[in-house]
């Protein structure tokens, strides 16, 4: 079954993952650890996550250092971290837990994947993404989207982005690009 639900989000990495680490290059991280989570004085929540949670624990949190990401692993096993705006191939981002997407429905995982920056949207600035497609099927359920991110060189540019997420009825996370997704164009400000 499809359906076009068109949908648009801003993203700008201040729901990110990394925002608040003090490690200075966030953009070489490329996997969240799946471990158990254990209150205490090490963890620090990451502010727009604090209140998510799944049976009164994180989905995702910071050491106290602020030197390293977690998620949880009764939510996920390890995630590799997905750079959208260079995506060439098909690339399993990590799995869901049986018991976690019996909670949180695909959509609200795909949102999460988003917005927490585990599928990376945009380089400098921000990505502004339109949902074009959701498509339930007996293999999952995918949703699609389209837009630009923008970002800086010596001048704005704005570049297309496409790509599908895919959440398998087995919990494993996909993604695929789109063929059109690496057309860029330079605007003066």
């Amino acid at each position: 079954m499809k359906s076009p639900l068109p949908e648009s989000l801003l993203i700008d990495g201040e729901t990110a993952f990394w925002n608040g680490l003090t490690v200075h290059d966030t953009a070489a991280i490329d996997r969240l650890t799946a471990c158990p989570y254990s209150s205490g004085d090490h963890v620090h929540p990451i502010e727009p996550w604090s209140d998510t949670s799944f049976h009164d624990e994180p989905v995702v949190w910071q050491n106290h250092a602020r030197t390293e990401a977690f998620v949880n692993e009764r939510c996920f096993g390890d995630l590799e971290v997905v750079d959208a705006t260079s995506l060439k191939s098909p690339r399993t981002i990590g799995e869901v837990r049986s018991k976690f997407s019996a909670s949180w429905p695909p959509d609200r995982i795909i949102r999460f994947l988003l917005l927490a920056g585990i599928v990376r949207t945009f380089i400098h600035v921000e990505a502004k993404l339109q949902r074009s497609e959701r498509t339930v099927s007996g293999q999952g359920y995918a949703e699609t989207y389209n837009g630009e991110h923008v970002y800086f060189t010596n001048r704005e540019v704005r570049s297309r982005l496409g790509f599908t997420l895919i959440v398998s009825t087995k919990g494993m996370v996909n993604i695929q690009p789109k063929q059109s997704s690496t057309k860029a164009a330079a605007t003066s400000r």
